[in-house]
């Protein structure tokens, strides 16, 4: 099974060019009629953008972002996915260490699961555990397969052991991943930006995610560190709001990430 794939389409614009006319989508069509590739596909790190490429019929799978605290793919994109048949593919499944997780930079290995006292404590005591409790938080989501990325023969064991024994989530671990996802949260479009003061917006806010709904205070504390610019430059300009699909409380929030890192 061969899939050409668009990568990176991270943006409405950069979507539409490529399905107008004389756009990529048609070679990838004439490649699948003329058999050399059985499935057109598409990714992005924006689920919004998805959304977008799903509704219009010309994809058979999608490449995103998940796991156990990216879960914004789960609101609206796997729903609408199942409903047009359209496959899931999920990339980054350990990729929660970082501020910015930029794609050149990115380099697939299960070393990506932070050691983070607070990441252990949620999700397991050794690397072995949290990589396969990470794994099962995904494979109980509707998806298609996890794209792990590894670097050795150990990580390739630990990942097909993980898929062979999940038969379904615990009690337990239904439970442990259960997080009540509040209305007022960042869904990471980045329709925000850019911010007149440089401040990234989304990063903030998923910082601040990690804090109140996920309870990882000391990592998101450490993740905002990280941050150039913080959030007490703000102006209140208010320019962000109002790009927000999602009617987000930014500056409200901005103001409440001050007092709290």
């Amino acid at each position: 099974m061969d899939i050409l794939q668009l990568h990176g389409i991270d943006d409405s614009e950069t979507l539409k060019k490529a399905l107008s006319t004389g756009g990529a989508i048609e070679t990838c069509r004439k490649a699948r009629a003329e058999g050399l590739v059985d499935f057109i596909g598409i990714s992005s790190h924006r689920p919004n953008i998805l959304v977008e490429a799903v509704k219009t019929g010309e994809f058979d799978m999608v490449l995103v972002p998940l796991n156990v605290v990216t879960r914004q793919p789960i609101e609206e994109l796997l729903p609408l996915a199942k409903e047009h048949k359209v496959g899931v593919a999920v990339m980054k499944p350990l990729a929660m260490k970082v501020a910015n997780m930029w794609t050149w930079k990115y380099t697939p290995s299960f070393s990506l699961l932070s050691d983070d006292p607070e990441l252990a404590a949620f999700l397991g005591a050794d690397r072995t555990l949290r990589v396969r409790n990470a794994l099962r938080f995904i494979l109980a989501q509707d998806i298609s397969t996890i794209v792990p990325g590894f670097k050795s023969v150990e990580e390739v064991e630990v990942a097909a052991k993980a898929g062979e024994e999940f038969k379904g989530l615990t009690r337990k671990e239904e439970d442990l991943f259960n997080v009540n996802l509040e209305r007022d949260y960042c869904r990471d479009c980045g329709l925000c930006l850019l911010c007149p003061k440089k401040l990234n917006i989304p990063a903030m806010l998923r910082f601040y995610d990690l804090y109140r709904m996920h309870n990882l205070k000391g990592w998101a504390r450490k993740l905002y560190s990280g941050l150039k610019v913080k959030a007490d430059e703000c102006d209140n300009c208010g320019i962000c709001e109002p790009k927000c699909p999602y009617h987000v409380s930014i500056r409200k929030s901005l103001e409440e990430i001050c007092k709290t890192f």
